[in-house]
């Protein structure tokens, strides 16, 4: 019997240990990605399954992830035009804003955003450092279902 209670004990102890990592290494993640409060990501290369050629306009954009505003609830994040402009004619450099948040894994940004119509994007994180961040994005088209990849790679200072 007291074989028995020692043991349930150690189970007991050993999972709120690991409880405890998984909470600590999940506020690492968001300290990662936001900092104190907001950080600025910068895109610095796109690899892409498709077979255009050319210069991708997204390939500079800058990604700003808010840990929280005070005015909304949820973490917050913008898209903005880098020196490649996508659409010229545009005056606002805001390309899309919106919430965000981390999966339960916390291995996954899950990005909403869309006024009337709402939009999630999913992006896997594949390496996340202080100054470094890559996360791979999946679409698939509705009209054929074909699936794209593409790996985005930012730097943070």
């Amino acid at each position: 019997m007291k074989r028995l209670h020692a043991s349930i004990v150690v189970v007991l102890v050993m999972l709120a240990t690991s409880c405890q990592d998984t909470e600590i290494a999940a506020d690492d993640r968001i300290f990662l990605l936001t900092g104190n409060d907001s950080k600025v990501w910068t895109t610095i290369k796109i690899e892409s399954e498709s077979s255009e050629e050319g210069i991708n306009c997204e390939a500079d954009d800058v990604l700003e992830l808010q840990l929280f505003n005070p005015a909304q609830k949820e973490p917050r994040f913008w898209v903005t035009d880098g020196f490649m402009r996508c659409f010229e004619d545009f005056s606002d450099y805001r390309l899309r804003s919106g919430t965000w948040r981390l999966n339960n894994e916390r291995t996954r940004i899950i990005f909403t955003y869309g006024q009337e119509i709402r939009f999630n994007e999913l992006y896997d994180i594949l390496e996340l450092t202080s100054e470094r961040m890559v996360l791979r994005k999946r679409s698939e088209s509705l009209y054929d279902l074909d699936v794209t990849t593409e790996i985005f790679t930012y730097e943070s200072r």
